[in-house]
Protein backbone atom coordinates (compact mmCIF):
# COMPACT_ATOMS: atom_id res chain seq x y z
CA UNK A 1 0.00 0.00 0.00
CA UNK A 2 1.42 3.47 -0.86
CA UNK A 3 2.60 5.47 2.16
CA UNK A 4 0.15 8.32 1.45
CA UNK A 5 -2.81 5.94 1.40
CA UNK A 6 -1.64 4.38 4.67
CA UNK A 7 -1.57 7.73 6.43
CA UNK A 8 -5.00 8.67 5.10
CA UNK A 9 -6.38 5.42 6.51
CA UNK A 10 -4.50 5.57 9.83
CA UNK A 11 -6.93 7.83 11.73
CA UNK A 12 -9.81 5.70 10.52
CA UNK A 13 -8.07 2.59 11.82
CA UNK A 14 -7.34 4.28 15.14
CA UNK A 15 -10.97 5.25 15.59
CA UNK A 16 -12.10 1.76 14.62
CA UNK A 17 -9.76 0.21 17.17
CA UNK A 18 -11.17 2.43 19.89
CA UNK A 19 -14.76 1.66 18.89
CA UNK A 20 -14.14 -2.07 18.74
CA UNK A 21 -14.18 -2.28 22.53
CA UNK A 22 -17.11 0.12 22.90
CA UNK A 23 -19.43 0.03 25.88
CA UNK A 24 -23.14 0.95 25.84
CA UNK A 25 -22.45 4.18 27.73
CA UNK A 26 -19.30 6.13 28.52
CA UNK A 27 -18.03 5.71 32.05
CA UNK A 28 -14.93 6.32 34.18
CA UNK A 29 -12.24 3.66 34.19
CA UNK A 30 -11.79 1.51 37.26
CA UNK A 31 -8.88 3.70 38.33
CA UNK A 32 -11.07 6.79 37.93
CA UNK A 33 -8.32 8.77 36.20
CA UNK A 34 -9.77 9.21 32.72
CA UNK A 35 -13.17 9.13 31.08
CA UNK A 36 -14.00 6.32 28.68
CA UNK A 37 -16.09 7.91 25.89
CA UNK A 38 -16.31 4.86 23.67
CA UNK A 39 -19.64 3.66 22.37
CA UNK A 40 -21.91 6.09 24.20
CA UNK A 41 -25.55 6.57 23.28
CA UNK A 42 -26.46 9.78 21.39
CA UNK A 43 -26.83 12.81 23.65
CA UNK A 44 -30.08 14.78 23.66
CA UNK A 45 -31.14 17.80 25.67
CA UNK A 46 -33.61 20.68 25.80
CA UNK A 47 -31.97 23.69 24.13
CA UNK A 48 -34.56 26.14 25.50
CA UNK A 49 -33.98 24.89 29.03
CA UNK A 50 -30.25 25.06 28.43
CA UNK A 51 -30.47 28.71 27.48
CA UNK A 52 -31.99 29.59 30.85
CA UNK A 53 -29.20 27.66 32.59
CA UNK A 54 -26.37 29.23 30.58
CA UNK A 55 -26.13 32.58 32.35
CA UNK A 56 -23.02 31.62 34.32
CA UNK A 57 -21.33 30.52 31.07
CA UNK A 58 -21.78 33.84 29.31
CA UNK A 59 -19.02 35.75 31.11
CA UNK A 60 -16.35 33.61 29.44
CA UNK A 61 -18.06 32.06 26.43
CA UNK A 62 -20.40 34.82 25.27
CA UNK A 63 -24.19 35.09 25.00
CA UNK A 64 -24.42 32.41 22.32
CA UNK A 65 -21.25 30.49 23.05
CA UNK A 66 -19.04 32.56 20.73
CA UNK A 67 -16.46 34.30 22.86
CA UNK A 68 -14.26 37.29 21.99
CA UNK A 69 -11.57 35.96 24.35
CA UNK A 70 -9.04 34.11 22.14
CA UNK A 71 -7.85 31.74 24.87
CA UNK A 72 -11.38 30.40 25.46
CA UNK A 73 -13.10 28.08 22.98
CA UNK A 74 -16.13 29.00 20.89
CA UNK A 75 -19.01 26.70 21.85
CA UNK A 76 -21.68 27.89 19.41
CA UNK A 77 -22.45 25.34 16.71
CA UNK A 78 -20.31 22.65 18.36
CA UNK A 79 -21.43 19.00 18.51
CA UNK A 80 -23.93 18.20 21.30
CA UNK A 81 -22.18 14.93 22.12
CA UNK A 82 -18.74 16.51 22.21
CA UNK A 83 -19.89 19.38 24.43
CA UNK A 84 -21.68 17.04 26.84
CA UNK A 85 -18.67 14.80 27.40
CA UNK A 86 -16.31 17.76 27.70
CA UNK A 87 -18.55 19.19 30.42
CA UNK A 88 -18.73 15.80 32.14
CA UNK A 89 -14.92 15.69 32.20
CA UNK A 90 -14.88 19.08 33.88
CA UNK A 91 -17.79 18.38 36.22
CA UNK A 92 -16.22 15.24 37.64
CA UNK A 93 -12.73 16.66 37.94
CA UNK A 94 -10.91 14.73 35.25
CA UNK A 95 -9.34 18.10 34.45
CA UNK A 96 -8.29 18.81 38.00
CA UNK A 97 -6.78 22.18 37.13
CA UNK A 98 -10.01 23.68 35.74
CA UNK A 99 -12.04 26.28 37.68
CA UNK A 100 -15.11 25.04 35.78
CA UNK A 101 -15.28 21.92 37.96
CA UNK A 102 -16.66 23.94 40.87
CA UNK A 103 -19.18 25.72 38.65
CA UNK A 104 -20.45 22.48 37.12
CA UNK A 105 -20.48 20.43 40.33
CA UNK A 106 -24.04 21.36 41.42
CA UNK A 107 -25.56 20.71 37.98
CA UNK A 108 -27.53 17.55 37.29
CA UNK A 109 -26.85 15.30 34.31
CA UNK A 110 -29.95 16.73 32.62
CA UNK A 111 -28.63 20.25 33.19
CA UNK A 112 -25.42 19.33 31.38
CA UNK A 113 -27.35 17.77 28.50
CA UNK A 114 -29.48 20.90 28.19
CA UNK A 115 -26.45 23.19 28.16
CA UNK A 116 -24.79 21.09 25.47
CA UNK A 117 -27.96 21.14 23.37
CA UNK A 118 -28.30 24.91 23.73
CA UNK A 119 -24.77 25.79 22.66
CA UNK A 120 -24.91 23.27 19.80
CA UNK A 121 -28.07 24.99 18.53
CA UNK A 122 -26.36 28.39 18.28
CA UNK A 123 -24.68 29.66 15.10
CA UNK A 124 -21.00 28.94 14.61
CA UNK A 125 -19.34 32.37 14.56
CA UNK A 126 -15.94 31.91 12.97
CA UNK A 127 -12.99 33.58 14.65
CA UNK A 128 -10.67 35.56 12.37
CA UNK A 129 -6.94 36.19 12.24
CA UNK A 130 -5.98 38.75 9.62
CA UNK A 131 -2.31 38.54 10.63
CA UNK A 132 -1.92 34.84 9.79
CA UNK A 133 1.13 34.04 7.66
CA UNK A 134 0.11 32.54 4.29
CA UNK A 135 3.02 30.10 4.52
CA UNK A 136 1.79 28.91 7.91
CA UNK A 137 -1.73 28.47 6.53
CA UNK A 138 -0.36 26.42 3.64
CA UNK A 139 1.62 24.21 6.03
CA UNK A 140 -1.41 23.69 8.25
CA UNK A 141 -3.62 22.76 5.31
CA UNK A 142 -1.08 20.22 4.10
CA UNK A 143 -0.79 18.55 7.52
CA UNK A 144 -4.55 18.58 8.09
CA UNK A 145 -5.28 16.84 4.79
CA UNK A 146 -2.17 14.68 4.29
CA UNK A 147 -0.46 14.39 7.67
CA UNK A 148 3.31 14.16 7.96
CA UNK A 149 4.52 10.64 7.21
CA UNK A 150 8.10 11.31 8.30
CA UNK A 151 6.97 12.40 11.76
CA UNK A 152 4.24 9.78 12.10
CA UNK A 153 1.41 12.33 12.02
CA UNK A 154 -1.83 11.09 10.37
CA UNK A 155 -4.19 13.45 8.50
CA UNK A 156 -6.53 15.32 10.84
CA UNK A 157 -9.38 15.12 8.35
CA UNK A 158 -9.92 11.45 9.17
CA UNK A 159 -11.59 12.36 12.47
CA UNK A 160 -12.53 16.03 11.97
CA UNK A 161 -13.79 16.16 8.37
CA UNK A 162 -12.37 17.55 5.16
CA UNK A 163 -13.15 21.17 6.06
CA UNK A 164 -12.74 20.59 9.83
CA UNK A 165 -16.53 20.78 10.11
CA UNK A 166 -16.93 17.41 11.80
CA UNK A 167 -18.14 14.00 10.62
CA UNK A 168 -21.74 13.01 11.34
CA UNK A 169 -20.76 9.44 12.24
CA UNK A 170 -18.30 10.71 14.87
CA UNK A 171 -20.33 13.07 17.07
CA UNK A 172 -17.88 12.79 19.95
CA UNK A 173 -15.12 14.54 17.97
CA UNK A 174 -15.22 18.35 17.74
CA UNK A 175 -15.75 20.80 14.92
CA UNK A 176 -12.47 22.72 14.57
CA UNK A 177 -13.19 25.17 11.76
CA UNK A 178 -13.20 28.83 12.78
CA UNK A 179 -11.99 28.12 16.31
CA UNK A 180 -9.69 30.64 18.03
CA UNK A 181 -6.10 29.89 16.95
CA UNK A 182 -4.66 30.70 20.39
CA UNK A 183 -6.97 28.15 21.99
CA UNK A 184 -6.27 25.49 19.34
CA UNK A 185 -2.51 25.97 19.56
CA UNK A 186 -2.57 25.74 23.36
CA UNK A 187 -4.57 22.49 23.28
CA UNK A 188 -2.28 20.92 20.67
CA UNK A 189 0.82 21.86 22.66
CA UNK A 190 -0.73 20.39 25.80
CA UNK A 191 -1.37 17.12 23.95
CA UNK A 192 2.16 17.11 22.52
CA UNK A 193 3.94 18.00 25.73
CA UNK A 194 2.41 15.22 27.78
CA UNK A 195 -0.63 16.75 29.45
CA UNK A 196 -2.22 13.77 31.27
CA UNK A 197 -5.07 12.32 29.18
CA UNK A 198 -8.54 13.05 30.53
CA UNK A 199 -10.41 10.70 28.19
CA UNK A 200 -10.10 7.89 25.68
CA UNK A 201 -10.07 10.51 22.90
CA UNK A 202 -7.09 12.19 24.54
CA UNK A 203 -4.98 9.05 24.23
CA UNK A 204 -5.40 9.28 20.45
CA UNK A 205 -4.63 13.00 20.40
CA UNK A 206 -1.53 12.56 22.57
CA UNK A 207 -0.16 10.17 19.97
CA UNK A 208 -1.09 12.37 17.01
CA UNK A 209 0.35 15.56 18.51
CA UNK A 210 3.64 13.96 19.53
CA UNK A 211 5.02 14.49 16.03
CA UNK A 212 4.00 18.15 15.74
CA UNK A 213 6.63 20.86 16.16
CA UNK A 214 5.74 24.49 16.94
CA UNK A 215 5.60 25.47 13.26
CA UNK A 216 3.16 22.64 12.51
CA UNK A 217 0.94 23.53 15.46
CA UNK A 218 0.86 27.22 14.56
CA UNK A 219 0.17 26.30 10.93
CA UNK A 220 -2.75 24.06 11.85
CA UNK A 221 -4.22 26.77 14.08
CA UNK A 222 -3.81 29.37 11.31
CA UNK A 223 -5.45 27.16 8.69
CA UNK A 224 -8.33 26.10 10.95
CA UNK A 225 -9.28 29.67 11.80
CA UNK A 226 -9.44 30.42 8.07
CA UNK A 227 -11.96 27.64 7.42
CA UNK A 228 -15.60 28.05 6.55
CA UNK A 229 -17.57 25.54 4.54
CA UNK A 230 -20.06 22.82 5.35
CA UNK A 231 -20.30 21.23 8.77
CA UNK A 232 -21.16 17.65 9.75
CA UNK A 233 -19.66 15.92 6.74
Amino acid sequence: MPRRALFILLPLLLAAAVSAQAQSTAKPTAAGKWLDKRGHAPIHGDAAAGQTKSEVCRACHGQDGNTPVPTFPNLGGQRTDFLYWELIELKHGYRYQSPMTEQLAPLSDQDVRDLAAFFASQPLAHAHDASADPAAIELGERIFHSGDAQRGVPPCQGCHGTNAGGIAQRPGWPILQGQHPAYLAARLRAYRDGDPPNSSNDFIMNGVARGLDDAAIDGLAAWLVSRGGTQHQ
